[in-house]
């Protein structure tokens, strides 16, 4: 399958927003960054990734794209909601927790891929990114 044109302009912008925008502005705050914004860039270049990953999905096998990216969103929202909560507290990050539901998560997903399918698949981990995002949200407010 040959990819869509329209993936050459969205792999462009992709690069600038995703990738340059993000790199230029942790090259500018050399000397500010502080460890919630450690945690805020990693998530974000997880999402870069992500959408890397969606833009050259016709050069990769699909199970390959479907699985890391998934992976990959489970990272950002762990990472990103680890940043804000840092802001909002000062209790030490539970590496346990996030290690816990990254690799739950992608165990989850491999059987899920086999019981149920590429589309099922999809759905029911749809579902658990938004409990996931509910669930950051609860702990953010919890803080």
């Amino acid at each position: 399958m040959s990819p869509h044109p329209a993936l050459s302009l969205l792999l462009i912008v992709g690069l600038i927003q995703f990738w340059l925008m993000p790199a230029i502005a942790w090259v500018l705050l050399k000397g500010q960054r502080d460890k919630a914004a450690r945690f805020w860039f990693s998530g974000t270049a997880c999402y870069a990734g992500t959408a890397s990953l969606f833009v050259l999905q016709t050069l990769l096998p699909k199970v390959a794209y479907l699985m890391i990216g998934f992976v990959l969103v489970t990272m950002m929202l762990a990472l990103i909601a680890e940043a804000l909560r840092q802001e909002l507290s000062s209790t030490p990050t539970p590496w346990g927790w996030i290690a816990l539901v990254v690799i739950g998560n992608a165990v989850l997903l491999v059987m899920l891929q086999h019981y149920l399918g590429d589309n099922r698949m999809r759905v029911v981990q749809l579902g658990i990114v938004s409990a996931l995002d509910l669930g950051c949200c609860y702990l953010l407010f919890k803080c």
